[in-house]
């Protein structure tokens, strides 16, 4: 069934938001989030203090499109305000590893024993700092620091051995405050 669905965020104070063609720009205290909307079937309207989002007869999909975007909008205006952040581990119990981050580049060395160190090209608006045996990822776009946390994760994983011997890796243990 077919309905009018209007749906209104509410933009705090030091938030801007603007629309640059199909695109949704937040700006904030912390930063900026450029994020395409992808749709046009939803009327984006944005004054002063809401942004609303509207649609005369709606189908299931585009009501589902539409709260998809009032969820990506909620995020990147929280984002701006407040950076994300998220906490990896280091584990390494056979070979002591040694994590290094240098001109926006990860280098894992002496990785479960391996000769050639593991190198992996960060993201530029990400900042990664190791710190003993915590890694840490901060930035202003939560969908790109968490991609990079887990793409650090997924990077330092233990191939071709027992993974339940080799339990050596870096692991996500806290992301956006939640503990994991």
């Amino acid at each position: 069934m077919k309905k009018h669905i209007k749906v209104a965020i509410e933009i705090p104070k030091g938030v801007i938001i603007t629309r640059e063609g199909s695109a949704i720009k937040v700006k904030g205290p912390k930063g900026e989030i450029k994020r395409e909307t992808g749709t046009r079937s939803v009327e984006i309207l944005i004054s002063q203090e809401s942004i609303t989002l509207e649609r005369e007869k709606a189908t299931k999909r585009e009501k589902s499109k539409m709260f998809s975007l009032r969820a990506h909008i909620n995020n990147a205006i929280r984002n701006v305000q407040q950076s994300s952040s998220y906490k990896l581990k280091i584990c390494a119990s056979h070979f002591p590893m040694n994590v290094t981050v240098q001109k926006g580049v990860l280098t894992i060395k002496n990785f479960v024993g391996e000769k050639v160190p593991r190198v992996m090209k960060l993201p530029q608006n990400v900042e990664v700092a190791v710190s003993g045996d915590t890694i840490t990822v901060t930035g202003t776009d939560g969908e790109t620091v968490g991609r990079t946390a887990g793409l650090i994760e997924q990077f330092s994983q233990v191939k071709e051995k027992d993974r339940r011997i080799f339990q050596d890796g870096i692991y996500i243990v806290e992301k956006e405050g939640v503990q994991v």
